[in-house]
Formats: C-alpha cells, structure tokens, sequence
C-alpha cells in the first residue's frame, strides 16, 4: 500500500513543484528562466524515473514490465544529461558570478576543468543507465585504462597540472608583460590548460609549455605595479664637467612625454676611463607596452641635446664647457634664426640672459601679452593649453635647442599656452619691447 501511494503521490509532488517554478520563471531574467526549466525538468525525469523503477511492484504483466525497464533507463540517461546541465548552470550562475562580483577573473583553465570534472560524472551516469552498471564499477573498470593514458600522456599532464598550479599561485595575468630566462618577451594574452600564449613586441605568437613555464625564471613587468625602470649607458668626453653631463642626460630623458615625472630621471656616472667618462641614465615609464619607441625617443632627445650643448663626443668643441660658445650653438639650433648671418646669431646669442626656474615655476602664462621668447639650455619646459584656473591639458615637453614664446611675439597675440619648468631648468632669454606704429 505504501509503494503504490509513493507511486502516485512522487509525481503529484514533481508536478506540483514543477508547475511553482514554472511561475516563479514569469517574472525572472532570462538566465534565471532557463535555470529553472532546467531544473522543473530534472525533477520531473526524477520522478520518472521513481515511477518507471518501482513498477515491478505492482505486478504487471512481463511485456509492459519490459517496456517500463527501457523507459526506466532512458530516462535515467535523460536524467543524467539533463543533471550535467544544470550543474553547468548553478556553476555559472553562483560560483563565477561571486568571483566577478568581488572583482577576481576567473581563470579560463578553471572554467575548463570544472566542465571537464561535471562532464564526466555525467558521462558515467549515462553510461551506468545505459548497462545498468554502478558508477564505482565504471570507475574500478577504468583504473586500468587511466594508468595506459597516463604513461602515454605524461607531458600533456604535466602542462595540465602545471597550468593549474600557475592559474592557484598568479604569478602573472593575461594582459602583463613577462620575460622567460630562455630570453622570450611578450604579452600575455592566453592561458589555456596546456600552454600559455604571448605576444611578442615583434607582433608574433610564442606559444610555451605550462610544464615548462612553471619550471623557468619568469620576469613579469606589470608587477607590482605598470611602472617599470628603463637604464640606458652614455659614455662622454673627460672634459665635460659631471654635473653637466648628469643634468643634460637626465634633462634629456625627461623630454618624452612617455617618460614619467615622478619619480624624475636620474644619471649619475658608472665608470671613469683614461679619456671618456661612462654615464648610466635611469628613468620610469608607465607600462611595458611600446617599449622600443620610448627608448628611441630618449636616445634622440639625448643626441639632440648633447649636440646643441657640445658635449657630444662628436663635437667640433671636444667637450670643453663654454657658455658663450653654447649660447651660439643653441641660436643656431633655433630654425627661425638658423638662416640668419652667423654675426647676427652672435649678436642675439650675446643679447640673451640666463634665467633659472625652480621646478614647477611657471614662466610664461596663457593670456599674457608675448614680449619675451626664451631658448631652454638644460633642463624641460612643459606646455599646457589653457591657464592654470582652467586645468588645461599638456601638450608638449620642451628641452635643451627648444625656444618658446616666439609665435606671439611674432603675431602679437596673446599667448595661448603655460609653460612651466618640471624640474630644475635653465633657459636663455629676454624681454623684448616691440616698436608701436606711431598715430598719423
């Protein structure tokens, strides 16, 4: 009496309940709707398969009992596709969801195994409805096979179980830069449960093993933070004096705007020769990326400045520090004087006077009258649009050879930018008063 009321009520009781979350799906999202049509549908094959197995009790005749045994294992086949599935959907719903509410990634490698792990559980339980064998028979039967699979796939193992230590410790994310010890460098732009993808400054893709890559000396970049210090070596003439060399190469180094004011670049000397002094030059830039075109550009801000001063080992003046012969060096740099008379030039050179900024003063201001125009010597100028009330945004950096001032002293319009020293700067200039037409 007992069974038959079981026999019937078990599925009054699934219906029931598949008939609440039917309308509780009216009002949900539509991930919510199919969780719970997934779900009304397992607990009704559940209840089938309840029925469909207990029959025998009831005394049926052997042709129907048959039949009931083949529709008791499809639907416990049914059941097992339809569980597998709604485990991938609780997993996706709750347990990724909590990690992208904390804001943590979850790792693709993860994602990956956790599928891998539901989808054979799954694929037990169909096999065990289909034979009508225990899971733990299945899983006795297969110990042999697994131990054949293992030897032959020894590596592929080793890079999955490598990939997941890597994706547990972190030691870098898709998106940071890294270096190997074996001398590749590149951007992380996959980790997958067999290898990881990098993408190298040249534009290809190097492809390396997890099980080697957990192995080797990694670098990575962007840790702990996108600053990274780039060192570039200088090596100048004996003759110019240290603190000049240290302030023009650090001054150069400065005048990227890639290049980062804070902290400020630095040189200070590596090594002293019979004839050369070596120079070592440090500076920081905010990210990895585009590496090779900020050291370009520091190496030609620096052969720039090191020319317009004399200080190159190439220059006519080998080295020897001469203001006077500076100051006509950085008129004849100038392009608006570079046509004049070389007398002329000297003439100007010799009219101009040093003015040394602290950092962070200001010389000229948007919305002045122009009646000055400086050249820099040593040291960088920074450009902003607009005056200081408006927050203006930078522009360009100026340094060593550079003049500013020149183009509203030429038109006589207001100056339309502020300039100011980022460090210690010293420039080359003079307040000019331009001539009034006078009144006919």
């Amino acid at each position: 009496m007992n069974e038959q009321l079981a026999l019937f009520g078990v599925p009054a009781a699934a219906v029931a309940v598949a008939a609440l979350l039917a309308r509780r799906r009216a009002g949900a999202d539509p991930q919510v709707r199919r969780l719970l049509a997934v779900l009304a549908l397992v607990i009704l094959l559940s209840a089938l398969w309840f029925v469909l197995a207990r029959l025998p009790v009831l005394r049926l005749p052997a042709t129907i009992l048959s039949h009931a045994s083949i529709a008791a294992r499809a639907a416990s086949f049914l059941w097992w596709i339809a569980a597998g599935l709604l485990a991938f959907m609780v997993v996706e719903r709750f347990a990724w969801a909590v990690f992208a509410r904390h804001g943590m990634q979850v790792p693709k490698l993860l994602v990956d195994v956790v599928r891998a792990v539901v989808a054979a559980f799954a694929t037990l339980g169909m096999v065990s409805a289909m034979f009508e064998e225990t899971i733990t028979g299945l899983i006795t039967a297969s110990g042999v096979f697994g131990v054949v699979m293992g030897l032959a796939l020894q590596s592929t193992l080793a890079d999955l179980f490598s990939g997941i230590a890597l994706n547990l410790q972190r030691p870098f994310r898709v998106g940071d830069w890294i270096q190997v010890d074996s001398g590749i460098l590149g951007e992380v732009t996959e980790m997958n449960w067999r290898a990881t993808h990098l993408r190298t400054p040249q534009g290809d893709t190097a492809v390396l093993p997890n099980g080697k890559l957990a192995a080797a000396q990694v670098t990575n970049f962007s840790t702990p933070t996108t600053r990274h210090r780039c060192v570039m070596a200088f090596t100048l003439d004996a003759r110019v004096h240290p603190g000049l060399a240290c302030r023009a190469l650090a001054s150069a180094a400065l005048r990227p705007r890639a290049v980062l004011g804070d902290p400020a670049p630095e040189a200070r000397v590596k090594a002293l020769r019979d004839r050369a002094i070596e120079y070592e030059v440090a500076y920081w830039v905010d990210g990895f990326a585009g590496m090779e075109d900020v050291t370009d550009e520091v190496a030609r801000s620096a052969w720039s400045t090191l020319d317009a001063l004399g200080f190159g080992p190439w220059s006519e003046q080998g080295g020897a520090h001469d203001p006077a012969q500076i100051g006509r060096r950085l008129v004849a740099a100038v392009d608006l004087f570079e046509h004049l008379d070389p007398q002329l030039r000297a003439r100007i050179a010799s009219a101009l006077r040093p003015h040394l900024l602290e950092p962070g003063e200001v010389l000229m201001r948007a919305g002045e009258a122009g009646s000055s125009v400086f050249i820099v010597e040593i040291g960088v100028l920074e450009v902003v649009l607009g005056d200081e009330a408006s927050a203006g945004r930078p522009a360009a950096r100026l340094g060593t050879g550079d003049i500013v001032g020149e183009m509203s002293l030429l038109t006589g319009q207001p100056r339309i930018a502020t300039v100011g020293a980022l460090g210690e700067c010293r420039v080359l200039g003079r307040r000019l008063i331009m001539a009034q037409p006078e009144p006919r």
